[in-house]
């Protein structure tokens, strides 16, 4: 999942300026994805964390749900926590993916 920075890039690179060019991008992510500082995370079952989540043929509308339930439930732990969010990133290791966590701080 590119970040909202290459994403911003893709575009000008292929000249899509407000009022210049109409791009239309389509994502055939069939999970939420939600970003935080400008990086996408994605719900995992706690158990499998870097297994994606099967849900084929799941309709667009029930994704957005579950993307802004995923906004509230940040929301909710940034209020908590003090600014705060447990997040948690793949790193590639060789050959292999390692969980690796992470504090974010959000500016209040």
């Amino acid at each position: 999942m590119p970040t909202k920075e290459a994403i911003r890039r893709v575009l000008q690179k292929v000249g899509a300026t407000p009022g210049n060019r109409r791009i239309l991008w389509t994502s055939l992510r069939e999970e939420p994805v939600i970003y935080v500082n400008g990086r996408p995370y994605v719900l995992r079952l706690f158990p499998e964390p870097l297994k994606n989540l099967e849900a084929t043929g799941i309709a667009r509308e029930r994704v957005e749900l579950m993307e802004a339930q995923m906004k509230l439930d940040i929301i909710a732990e940034i209020k908590k926590f003090d600014g705060r969010v447990l997040l948690h990133e793949e790193h590639v290791e060789g050959s292999n993916f390692t969980i690796v966590v992470i504090f974010i701080y959000i500016k209040k």
